[in-house]
């Protein structure tokens, strides 16, 4: 993401329990002490960057990056 690598990014697409389809990106997490998961980094994702993450990731699938 800008020239940034974030490993332990995690994409997922699909149709939810009530039929809708949705798109995420999780952001790599740490357990805390208290047994809660912390993102240890964050930032907005517009829908243009969420294109661009999904073409990127495509790419990478496909073997074209």
């Amino acid at each position: 993401v800008n020239d940034i690598s974030i490993y332990g990014m995690i994409y997922r697409a699909g149709i939810s329990k009530k039929g809708k389809e949705y798109e995420m990106i999780s952001f790599p997490a740490r357990k805390g002490n208290n047994d809660t998961y912390y993102n240890h980094c964050w930032f907005p994702i517009g829908p243009e960057l969420m294109e661009s993450l999904k073409n990127q990731i495509g790419g990478i699938i496909n073997g074209k990056n």
